[in-house]
Order: C-alpha cells, then sequence, then structure tokens
C-alpha cells in the first residue's frame, strides 16, 4: 500500500511539474515553477527572485508579455546577469492539481499579485520547510511595451 501511495504521489508532481514546464518552454531565461528551487537558487547565487504571476491560458497582456519580452534573448541576458526567474501560472482554462496551488500561495500569500500580469522582485528567507518571507524590492503590474517594462525592472535594479 505505501508503495502504490509512493507512485502516486511520483505521478501527481511530475504531472504539476511537466504542467508548468510546458508554458515556460518557449520562454527564454532559465525559469523555475517550483517555489523551493527558486529559492536555492537564490540563495546559491546570491540574486533575488523575479516572481511572474499570470494567467497564461486567459490573460491576453500576460501572453503579450511573455511572447514580446520573455522570449527574447536580450531579455535572457539581462535575466541571467540579475535574478532568478520564477514562473507562477494562474490558468482558469486548465484544470492543474492542487499541488500547484499550494505551490503558488507560497509566495502569493505573502506577496499577491495586483493585476496579471504581476512582476515583483524580492529577496527570500527561509522560515520553515514550507514557508517563506520576503522582502519585496518592487513591481510592474500589467504590459504596454517592452520599453517601459525594462525601464521600470531597471529602476526596481537600481535602487
Amino acid at each position: 500500500m505505501k508503495t502504490l501511495a509512493l507512485l502516486f504521489l511520483v505521478f501527481v508532481v511530475l504531472g504539476f511539474t511537466r504542467a508548468d514546464r510546458k508554458n515556460v518552454e518557449t520562454l527564454k531565461g532559465n525559469w523555475n515553477t517550483i517555489v523551493d528551487d527558486a529559492y536555492e537558487a537564490s540563495k546559491n547565487s546570491n540574486k533575488p527572485i523575479l516572481v511572474l504571476f499570470t494567467g497564461s491560458d486567459w490573460c491576453k497582456p500576460c501572453q503579450a508579455l511573455e511572447k514580446n519580452l520573455f522570449s527574447t534573448d536580450e531579455f535572457e541576458e539581462w535575466a541571467e546577469d540579475k535574478v532568478v526567474l520564477l514562473y507562477l501560472d494562474n490558468p482558469i482554462k486548465t484544470q492543474m492539481p492542487k499541488e500547484h496551488w499550494v505551490n503558488i500561495r507560497k509566495v502569493s500569500r505573502k506577496v499577491p499579485p495586483n493585476g496579471f500580469p504581476s512582476v515583483v522582485i524580492v529577496d527570500a528567507e527561509r522560515e520553515s520547510d514550507t514557508s517563506y518571507t520576503y522582502t519585496e524590492w518592487g513591481r510592474v503590474s500589467g504590459y504596454d511595451d517592452n520599453e517601459s517594462f525594462m525601464k521600470e525592472l531597471n529602476a526596481i535594479m537600481d535602487k
């Protein structure tokens, strides 16, 4: 019985990871989809985390941001030098497992998005095995064009 339960858990986690990975495969850069992985990468690199709250299957500005900016070589180079990337998708049309929403709540309860898309740059500190505290550097909500979006991101990073 324990073996069966373990196998079930493995399939659920793999399915959760695969569903999120499918969305980030079109983006440039090393996007994390698991909060714990982004935290470890941030800690190891001493870089803040850029959290993207998106709605990949319903939010037109989110889709435009991902296609027009986050899929460019320029953004990939910028991000590689400055931040750890974390992709948190909030789909409406796509059924996601419970673990997906638990993962998102690790951030959104303490650093809630104010609209979609929302990009929040944070430092994270582990409180416990399942919880973090966040120090917010700044945020950019909505998307009009690459130039103004990058100008806002650079202003946050230059503080």
